[in-house]
């Protein structure tokens, strides 16, 4: 049941009560402005909420039993879009990091790699990846990426150092739950190391979804080889 409470202090909640307690989904404003809007547990702050001082820095966090527990991000006054991601995107960083990527991730590898390499000093990768993934607008621009994923074009639309040179697409076999699991091979050179990189996106309709790099080479006719190889195999899969 929601309710509004204020105090002699003059603070203010204004959210789910139960048995006389905050518990819920509920704001707090203290008189000095400051806000925390999120779970409630028996009183105490548990699970995701934000909390605004008063001069409007913000903290995006995990709270348990009215402790704080992990941070999800934490801003001072930027707006992160993918204008603010393209701004501070590193290439070289990206590129060291992509060539130490597991070569057979079972989640988002590749997309992780660069929120990494467009994380500051005020806003790590980590940071950067549960604001966008767990929080209000900014699920939208993780749509907006992963489009990019399934497209194959998220390489050269981060960077021009990269260009799409073959697209190839199977499906797996059933699932238990009768989903259908589909392999996208995408083969991707790069200007800077000279090298061909494969990426995979394997998708089970935005569920349990990989982004990852599963060969790298110098030589082009290996890459494309590969790719027709991988394919075959996932073929065979199915009959």
């Amino acid at each position: 049941m929601s309710k509004v409470i204020i105090y002699d202090n003059g603070d203010k909640y204004v959210g789910d009560i139960k048995n006389k307690e905050k518990h819920g989904i509920g704001t707090y404003t203290w008189s000095d402005g400051s806000t925390y809007y999120g779970e409630w547990k028996k009183n105490k702050k548990h699970g995701h909420g934000t909390f605004k001082d008063a001069k409007g820095e913000t903290l995006i966090a995990i709270w348990n039993n009215g402790e704080f527990k992990d941070t999800a991000w934490v801003t001072t006054y930027e707006k992160i879009d993918i204008n603010y991601l393209k701004k501070n995107f590193n290439l070289k960083k990206f590129l060291k990091t992509l060539n130490k990527t597991s070569k057979d991730s079972e989640y988002l590898e590749i997309y992780k790699d660069f929120l990494n390499s467009c994380s500051t000093k005020k806003i790590s990768g980590r940071q950067l990846y549960n604001a966008i993934e767990y929080y209000g607008d900014y699920k939208k621009l993780f749509m907006f990426l992963h489009s990019k994923f399934l497209s194959g074009k998220f390489f050269p639309f981060i960077s021009n150092n990269f260009k799409v040179l073959k697209l190839s697409k199977v499906y797996g076999p059933p699932l238990a739950d009768l989903r259908r699991s589909s392999y996208h091979y995408q083969l991707i050179s790069s200007k800077i190391d000279k090298k061909y990189y494969i990426a995979v996106y394997k998708g089970y309709n935005f569920t349990d979804d990989g982004y990852y790099i599963t060969k790298i080479v110098k030589d082009k006719k290996l890459a494309v080889n590969f790719i027709e190889q991988e394919i075959k195999k996932r073929k065979k899969q199915i009959n």
